[in-house]
């Protein structure tokens, strides 16, 4: 009796561990919430921890930045991130006679936190949404935009090539600037691969666009936004986790609570918390506070009117970002 009792743990615990496995996204920093630095400028995935700059110039959107490059204001338009504060940017095309240009491509790319199994069926997904280009410049619309693994990392100067193939991309072309689309597919691992990259690996003639207002010019290019990206050997997980739920990394681990508040909000961090600030949703600060030096904190934000607010926890070098819901 003893030994069958055993023998009912021992097969529990494994299929409980092998159910925590299965339901585990790859992606470190899946979102984009945790940051090494705000964002002052283009070019600069790499203040999104773990993202790399795998080709070009590939940007970083966070509602810490400045107005160029906030979350939801950016040169770009007012847009939200489907998930969080923060999000990616990338060029996917150029228009084909842009002088010098005809192949430019943008890629971001990260570690996968285990490298991929040969034979074993890998569920991929990822949201976008279609922004355009800079103010003054033409927008394209553009499909093949996807998912590629690599067990090598690429750089800013030595991008990925455009051989025309990606383990998940769509071709479908996205232009409603107003709704996040989920992107979203399966695979076989024929390698271990432990690279995952982002971007168009398309040419010209297999990549199909849109253009809009008139007829192209030198500028003219696709950018689509990026955010919440999922590699898992779950395909429920892949459909339906929750985004933020990955980002909590362990050491930069922050609780807050409670949330929804009617002003009082408890912090407990397992680092020094440095400095708290708090946005509203246009990106405004409406709270800062400095020199803390504690792992918890009590702050009252009653003076603040029932909405959504976004609040910017700094410790050491990093930053963790939480959606704060107030209601009176």
């Amino acid at each position: 009796m003893l030994k069958t009792h055993k023998l009912f743990l021992f097969f529990t615990f494994n299929i409980c561990c092998l159910t925590s496995i299965a339901q585990t996204n790859l992606v470190p920093n899946p979102s984009f919430e945790d940051t090494l630095y705000c964002p002052n400028g283009t070019n600069q995935i790499d203040a999104a921890m773990g993202w790399l700059n795998f080709g070009n110039t590939p940007d970083y959107f966070n509602a810490c930045a400045p107005i160029s490059l906030n979350v939801p204001n950016s040169q770009f338009g007012f847009q939200y991130a489907h998930s969080g504060v923060a999000m990616a940017g990338l060029v996917t095309y150029v228009w084909q006679f842009a002088p010098d240009w005809p192949y430019y491509r943008e890629y971001i790319g990260i570690p996968l936190t285990n490298q991929l199994i040969i034979g074993e069926k890998y569920y991929l997904s990822f949201f976008l949404n279609f922004t355009g280009y800079l103010p003054g410049a033409q927008k394209i619309g553009a499909n093949k935009i996807g998912m590629k693994f690599s067990t090598v990392p690429y750089t800013e100067l030595s991008p990925p090539a455009l051989n025309n193939f990606a383990h998940l991309y769509t071709d479908s072309i996205y232009t409603d600037s107003t709704k996040w689309n989920q992107i979203s597919g399966s695979f076989i691992a024929d390698s271990t691969y432990n690279y995952l990259i982002v971007g168009n690996f398309f040419d010209e003639i297999q990549t199909d666009t849109l253009i809009f207002d008139g007829p192209p010019f030198g500028g003219s290019c696709s950018y689509y936004y990026l955010d919440d990206i999922c590699v898992t050997t779950d395909s429920i997980y892949n459909e339906n986790w929750t985004y933020l739920q990955n980002n909590i990394l362990v050491g930069n681990a922050v609780n807050l609570f409670p949330n929804p508040s009617s002003g009082l909000v408890n912090i407990e961090t397992h680092k020094s918390i440095l400095s708290i600030d708090i946005y509203n949703p246009t990106g405004q600060i409406v709270y800062s506070e400095n020199n803390i030096y504690s792992k918890k904190y009590t702050g009252s934000f009653g003076f603040l009117e029932a909405g959504i607010y976004y609040v910017k926890i700094r410790m050491d070098s990093t930053y963790r970002f939480f959606k704060l819901f107030i209601i009176n």
